[in-house]
């Protein structure tokens, strides 16, 4: 039954058709409105409505109009989030093992903004797996291979209600320049209100982010000056972020103390402060599993929305793991 549901049946009642002991069930299905593409809002790294950061996820089994990107351009610019991910399913080859499930299901993604198609995007990637999970498209039991272009396959399963994604690994360099350095602080002070004193290292990223590392009482009193951050020699944003948990330990609700918290800001790509980035802690997670010497990581990055993961860094598979929750705040069926 839990199939026929999937596949988009609605169950209408017990059948008068009897055959043994065990129940029929009758269900039907409105094939006009079951092409029409399906849409959900999830919030990513978050167990609360609210928190985290949203993308709307959109299914669509119709393969022209997934191809179609001026009318992705146009849902996206609809929903108005900062990304918007595009999923539909790739036909694979059967391969059902002995539990009678296929070990793993394809899918094609993509992401938009409101303005621009982008290459890739953390968040809305968890968003997608965790719909296609929750909503019954994959079993539990499998996983997802997401199919993106120009990057490797990313792997997606399920473990305890939550969502672990395979990444690869991306190392910081440490940036030995000094008058370049020197640049940099007096551009951070002027930007975020970070001493000089304050700043510990500052690094480059192999996504043109900056990551910095500071004080934890100066990650406390951060003051980001947008316009400033716009004009910064930086490729995408800045990732400033301390050794320790910021949240204050008297809050109700903080389930795992972290290891390390960040803020992402990137107002030169229209995005002053990102509410949760996990493309980011793809350099933040080796960063600080070599500054902390551990590799099973827990880290919060302190927006407004706020939100948290898991990360285990794989230095021999160059892959870093990263386990996160995620909500669904609405759903429904798209009209464009």
């Amino acid at each position: 039954l839990r199939f026929y549901i999937g596949c988009g049946f609605v169950v209408t009642g017990l059948s008068d058709i009897s055959h043994g002991a065990t129940p029929w069930i009758e269900c039907e299905m409105d094939l006009c409105e079951r092409r029409k593409p399906k849409f959900w809002v999830v919030d990513a790294f978050t167990e609360t409505t609210g928190g985290g950061n949203p993308a709307a996820v959109v299914i669509t089994v119709n393969k022209t109009l997934y191809e179609n990107r001026q009318w992705s351009q146009t849902v996206a610019a609809e929903f108005n989030l900062s990304e918007t991910v595009f999923v539909s399913e790739r036909e694979s080859i059967d391969n059902d093992n002995e539990s009678g499930f296929q070990e793993e299901k394809d899918f094609d993604l993509k992401y938009f903004s409101p303005t621009v198609e982008i290459q890739f995007c953390g968040h809305a990637t968890l968003a997608a797996a965790y719909t296609l999970f929750v909503k019954s498209y994959v079993d539990t039991k499998k996983r997802i291979i997401f199919h993106i272009s120009n990057m490797s396959p990313l792997i997606a399963t399920m473990s305890q209600g939550k969502i672990v994604l395979d990444f690869p690994l991306q190392r910081p360099r440490h940036i030995d320049d000094l008058d370049r350095l020197k640049k940099l602080e007096d551009w951070i002070e002027a930007c975020a209100g970070v001493p000089k004193q304050d700043i510990l290292r500052i690094c480059d990223t192999e996504i043109k982010d900056l990551l910095v590392e500071i004080s934890i009482d100066a990650f406390r009193k951060i003051e980001p000056k947008f316009s400033v951050m716009k004009r910064g020699d930086v490729g995408r944003g800045i990732i400033i972020a301390c050794a320790g948990d910021v949240r204050n330990k008297s809050m109700a609700g903080i389930p795992n103390e972290a290891d390390f918290s960040s803020r992402f800001f990137a107002p030169g790509v229209g995005i002053d402060e990102d509410p949760v980035t996990g493309s980011a802690h793809c350099t933040l997670a080796p960063y600080f599993a070599e500054r902390l010497h551990k590799t099973s990581l827990v880290a919060w990055q302190d927006s407004r929305r706020g939100g948290s993961m898991f990360i285990d860094v794989q230095k021999e598979r160059n892959r870093v793991t990263i386990t996160a929750a995620a909500v669904i705040s609405s759903q429904g069926t798209l009209c464009i």
